[in-house]
């Protein structure tokens, strides 16, 4: 039978909490709502984990330590992000460049960027064998950084880009899908997995997941705006201050022509209307369940020496858990 994905998954978050406020606690800079978040990377980065060592009992401290290092990426970015576009709170929490200041936000978010690719040579495996996963978690996370901030650099300059799709795609892809599939893959190394295949079908399914989600993200900014004024402090809708918005540059690319001189006004109340009347919950919903039936099928194709039948089925499981936390944030 194996391990059991509740309890395994449980315990494994367990272990993260207890490393993640070890290492702000490090930091002296405390604050509640840096604790706060859906831990999907650090979730990807357990299955990936759990893949490459089958049904042996999972080392959760260890994991959960390796976790903590795409944690520290991603909780960069936000405060960053959070500075940047002018946000006063994060899940109803002051912003942390308002609790301390922008120039704090900007050295911390520097030393955890940092400190997130120092941490592997105090938990890898200190043998021969785990060289090359050494060498390719260190190659992975950098490649994430490059390609964090070479999309934060693009979207900053958008300009009249606003509602060029595939730029948009392009974007969100470097900021926020990629990270998903490094994650997964991040894992898989550090548990000595090594097989190509298995390695392009995790990137593969983070990434094309992690653009799902964002788009399901971009969708909350007209799901409920009152509860979007609370987690951020004011209701960003993205445009306003010129960021990207898949949902926004989907509606844009199927709208009619008068339609899409009413989007070029950029106006919240306008676009929540134009969303609605072209679905675009509906749209990003089908492209989703796409996705998961796809990866059912693909999951299913391999020879169970490479995953094992047990990964397989909790893994759907862990997936279909996300979808369905990410569809009742938008109202579905």
């Amino acid at each position: 039978m194996g391990w059991d994905a509740l309890q395994v998954e449980d315990q494994f978050l367990t272990a993260f909490s207890t490393e993640w406020k070890n290492t702000l606690t490090a930091y002296d800079c405390p604050q509640e709502q840096m604790n706060d978040g859906s831990r999907l990377r650090p979730l990807m980065t357990f299955w990936g984990y759990l893949a490459a060592i089958g049904e042996t009992t999972p080392d959760f401290s260890y994991i959960a330590q390796v976790s903590v290092s795409i944690e520290l990426l991603h909780k960069a970015t936000v405060i960053l992000d959070d500075w940047i576009d002018g946000d006063h709170a994060r899940h109803g929490l002051p912003a942390f460049h308002v609790t301390y200041s922008p120039e704090l936000t900007v050295i911390l978010a520097l030393h955890m960027v940092s400190d997130a690719i120092l941490r592997f040579k105090n938990f890898l495996p200190a043998i021969s064998s785990a060289a090359n996963n050494y060498s390719r978690c260190a190659e992975l996370m950098t490649q994430t950084i490059y390609s964090m901030s070479q999309g934060a650099l693009m979207e900053l300059k958008l300009g009249n880009n606003l509602f060029d799709l595939e730029e948009i795609k392009r974007i969100a892809h470097l900021e926020t899908a990629e990270i998903l599939g490094n994650a997964i893959q991040l894992g898989y190394y550090s548990g000595q997995g090594g097989d190509p295949e298995i390695i392009e079908l995790f990137k593969s399914t983070g990434d094309r997941f992690g653009y799902l989600f964002q788009a399901m993200n971009d969708l909350e900014a007209f799901a409920d705006t009152q509860a979007l004024a609370v987690h951020k402090g004011h209701v960003n809708d993205d445009l306003s201050v010129s960021r990207k918005n898949i949902a926004v540059a989907m509606l844009y690319n199927i709208a009619s022509k008068q339609d899409k001189q009413r989007i070029e006004l950029r106006d919240p109340a306008e676009l929540s209307l134009l969303i609605k009347k072209y679905n675009i919950k509906q749209f990003v919903r089908d492209e989703t369940e796409g996705f998961y039936r796809s990866l059912h099928r693909t999951l299913r194709n391999f020879p169970s020496d490479a995953l094992s039948p047990n990964w397989v089925n909790q893994f759907e499981m862990f997936i279909q858990k996300m979808k369905l936390l990410a569809y009742k944030k938008i109202g579905i």
